[in-house]
């Protein structure tokens, strides 16, 4: 019986430590696409397509060695992982869009994004940090900045309507409200990641409050 629960504890450490890997890889893959973005650099979107196919495997192999653990704690690991690989999706979809611009003349004054995409890689980091470290501070600090984290959001994207006019090109315009858009996503979907986390590492108390 000591072999089993043994056996069973070393497996699980190793999801868990697969999933802290995996987590680390979105980071990375968020803060590239969000700089490809504001600069508008198809080289470096084309990084994060790859990496997002890296992701889709490793989360496929956690999924399978889930298999031989607790059905709750199992059930809790894979949401986690499917969380992260909603993440590379988001973060992969924006890669793809900067590679769908076949002429990217017109679009040169990013600089409009630059406060959005400081406040969605702000949330981002701080939730995927939560993850790696598994800091149960951490993410419910999350949650508790959200409402800022939001308000400041919604400024930023009511300022970008507003000068919608003002650009030079419709081809920029299109770029950076869909991008808006993109990283809107990628700071909500952080905030459920981080509910999710809690539910994790908080089990006895959390669920029911962070579902």
């Amino acid at each position: 019986m000591n072999a089993i629960l043994q056996a069973s504890s070393e497996n699980q450490s190793k999801v868990v430590s697969r999933i802290i890997s995996t987590a680390e890889q979105v980071e990375k893959m968020i803060d590239s696409a969000i700089q490809a973005l504001l600069s508008f650099n198809q080289a470096l979107a084309q990084t994060v397509t790859r990496q997002e196919k890296e992701v889709n495997q490793q989360t496929a192999l956690i999924s399978s060695e889930l298999q031989d653990q607790d059905v709750r704690e199992a059930a809790a690991m894979l949401k986690i992982s499917k969380d992260l690989e909603h993440l590379s999706g988001l973060a992969g979809s924006i890669a793809r869009r900067i590679l769908l611009v076949h002429d990217a003349q017109g679009i040169q004054e990013l600089a409009q994004l630059q406060p959005l995409a400081i406040a969605v890689a702000h949330v981002s980091r701080q939730t995927l940090r939560a993850l790696i470290r598994q800091d149960l501070l951490l993410a419910r600090n999350v949650l508790v900045s959200g409402n800022l984290v939001d308000s400041y959001r919604s400024y930023a994207f009511d300022r970008l309507r507003e000068q919608y006019d003002g650009w030079k090109s419709e081809n920029e315009a299109v770029y950076v409200l869909t991008a808006s858009q993109s990283l809107e996503h990628i700071a909500d979907y952080s905030t459920t990641v981080a509910k999710n986390l809690i539910c994790w590492l908080d089990r006895p108390n959390a669920c029911g409050h962070a579902a």
